[in-house]
């Protein structure tokens, strides 16, 4: 009797070496939030990836809904445009700030929208515009930020998946004035369940700061520029515990070293399943002058029947592979809504994603083993 096969998992979060000392270490200092492994985190980042300010906050959906509420409060945006092919959290943040949203559609080679995405739907000057770096792809980001400064348009990246991946040069998270970021446990590095903010303008920082810490100016207190703080502005309970941000220290701390094992799985796949567009199989497409971060590596099916019948065959052997975002234009809350417009290349493509699984608990053998199923299964279409 042949024994069954080790099962696949299709993510397993990532434990650092410092996480447990600097959890304990968080707990006794009992500092609770914004202390001193709060502060570490921000300035990490900050120095590493060159930006301005960085807000740790307790999600990705918190630094979203502040990118929300800061550009409605000091810029004036009250319409926003945004892929349909993201989740949910993208499209709440701003719907909660008040803003009129509209969906757009995707460039298939990365499943986001591109600079002719957005200016097919004609945004008006003032409006926010809104990429997401799908599995950490950048796409054309430089290309939206120069068109949509020409025409007074405001970048908020969606940038939850794409921590370490850049573009010529500048890392995402860096080309529009704001942009959020995941650190949730599905990441390559991951507090359980935090974000961050990227403030790329410093017209920006001391609102988002009073946001991040519940519409008050405590932070104004605690640096002596005033003595008490005070109600200044709509805001919420945006920040990370302490906890959280010693775990995630402890990840960033390691962020080569993860970064090293993900490459070897991502490129391994690569090898093995591109090429094959003529077998209906189409992989994620990087401009040359991008750095991958590996955070996710998806196959493109020519049908969403294709797609399931290769998840099922996976799962059967033990192996977890995982849908991309089912689209919010024409989900049940979208159509309540009146938000579902056609979006035909969205309609076309999302359910036709499948990713496969990679993370640090995986070796090259349970990639190989992955790839050969993949191929197996195509050989027998």
């Amino acid at each position: 009797m042949t024994a069954s096969p080790d099962p696949i998992r299709f993510h397993v979060a990532h434990t650092p070496a410092k996480a447990a000392s600097y959890v304990l270490e968080a707990l006794e200092a009992n500092e609770n939030v914004n202390g001193t492994f709060t502060q570490r985190c921000s300035s990490l980042i900050e120095e590493r990836f060159g930006v301005p300010k960085v807000l740790i906050t307790h999600s990705a959906t918190a630094a979203l809904e502040v990118s929300a509420m800061l550009l409605a409060a000091e810029r004036g945006a009250g319409k926003v445009f945004m892929p349909s092919f993201t989740f949910s959290s993208t499209a709440n943040a701003y719907l909660r700030a008040g803003y009129e949203l509209e969906f757009v559609d995707i460039d298939p080679a990365t499943m986001s929208p591109g600079t002719a995405e957005f200016a097919a739907a004609a945004p008006p000057r003032g409006s926010v515009v809104v990429p997401v770096h799908y599995a950490g792809n950048p796409g054309d980001i430089d290309e939206i930020e120069a068109w949509a400064n020409t025409g007074g348009i405001l970048v908020a990246e969606d940038g939850a998946q794409s921590f370490g991946s850049a573009l010529g040069g500048r890392w995402a998270g860096t080309f529009g004035p704001v942009a959020a970021i995941s650190f949730h446990y599905t990441k390559n590095v991951h507090s359980s369940m935090g974000g961050a903010l990227f403030i790329n303008d410093a017209g920006l920082v001391d609102t988002a700061t009073y946001m991040w810490e519940r519409g008050t100016n405590r932070q104004a207190l605690l640096k002596g520029l005033v003595d008490k703080y005070s109600w200044v502005t709509l805001g919420s309970s945006f920040q990370s515990t302490e906890i959280q941000a010693a775990l995630l220290l402890a990840g960033l701390e390691e962020y080569d070293e993860i970064l090293a094992r993900r490459r070897v799985l991502w490129e391994g796949y690569a090898a093995r399943l591109g090429d094959l567009e003529g077998s209906g199989l189409h992989i994620q497409s990087w401009r040359p002058e991008a750095v991958n971060n590996f955070h996710a590596f998806f196959v493109r099916l020519e049908s969403a029947e294709a797609a399931d019948s290769l998840r099922e065959t996976l799962l059967e052997r033990a192996i977890q592979a995982y849908i991309g975002y089912v689209p919010l234009h024409n989900s049940p809350y979208g159509t309540e809504r009146r938000l579902d417009r056609p979006l035909p290349l969205t309609e076309k493509w999302a359910a036709c994603v499948l990713r496969l699984p990679l993370h640090t608990a995986m070796d090259l053998a349970a990639m190989e083993r992955v790839s050969g199923e993949v191929l197996a299964w195509l050989d027998r279409r």
